[in-house]
């Protein structure tokens, strides 16, 4: 039987898509507060700062995060957990990749 990491909590609720983005940006812009979120429209959030870009979108079958100036690298999926906790986790991954 696999030992849960304690650092890692229990899925907590999933959110919706606009919810999760909603807290990604609010994350980002607490960390850096000069970043700019552009919606555009239901499926895809932009975060720029510093002459880089990041997006969020919402494909048919998965959330992904890249980076815009690269526009190969998918840098992650989110799969099914989409709570509170995976979109701390994907704040901290686009501010540190918008610095």
């Amino acid at each position: 039987m696999a030992v849960r990491d304690p650092a890692i909590p229990p899925a907590g609720a999933g959110l919706s898509f606009d919810a999760f983005a909603e807290l990604v940006v609010a994350e980002v812009h607490r960390r850096l507060p000069a970043v700019k979120a552009t919606r555009r429209g239901a499926r895809l959030v932009t975060l720029r700062h510093g002459g880089r870009g990041m997006a969020i979108e919402r494909t048919a079958s998965s959330w992904i995060v890249y980076d815009e100036t690269v526009s190969d690298r998918i840098m992650l999926s989110i799969g099914e957990r989409r709570d509170r906790f995976v979109a701390g986790n994907v704040a901290v991954t686009i501010a540190s990749a918008l610095t």
